[in-house]
């Protein structure tokens, strides 16, 4: 990764943090004004340790099912739908990193969600007419959201408490 970034020794201890973090499945959270190489530290600690990143930026408009994946239409399937699966649902099941930028502006749906998964770390996925699928965290997956501070803090404590 070729970058103009100035690396100072502030710097290297909290990539070297990001890393230990990473290596060791712990759910990370970079908080920071915009500009601040958030973003940045996820894909370089990625591309230092080898892993996949999927990057997926969140707005209030996000829906879970651009997170999660959503039910679209099949005519050669048996129930004539198909479940394509999200972001989430790709790095959870295959063990890839999954960076979810700007977590502070996702509904209460997707944070239930996201909550649910690290605790259990399994999603069920129902398709109708057929039996319900679990998917099992992989245990390569790992989850790195940003946010930008704001005045009113709309994420849960029980949510910031996993990170």
């Amino acid at each position: 990764m070729k970058t103009n970034f100035v690396f100072t020794e502030e710097t290297k201890k909290r990539h070297q943090m990001l890393l230990s973090y990473l290596e060791d499945g712990i759910p990370v959270l970079l908080e920071g004004p915009t500009g601040t190489s958030k973003t940045f530290s996820a894909e370089f600690s990625c591309e230092l340790s080898g892993r996949k990143l999927i990057r997926f930026n969140i707005n209030p408009e996000t829906k879970l099912a651009y997170l999660a994946g959503q039910y679209d239409g099949d005519s050669n399937s048996q129930g004539r739908i198909f479940h394509s699966k999200g972001p989430f649902i790709v790095a959870f099941e295959e063990g890839q990193t999954l960076l979810l930028e700007e977590i502070n502006f996702a509904i209460p749906e997707c944070i239930q969600f996201i909550e649910d998964s690290l605790d259990s770390g399994i999603i069920k996925v129902e398709l109708p007419g057929m039996p319900l699928r679990e998917i099992h965290m992989h245990e390569n997956f790992r989850l790195i959201v940003t946010r930008i501070p704001i005045e009113r803090e709309c994420l849960p404590a029980s949510f910031l408490s996993r990170f």
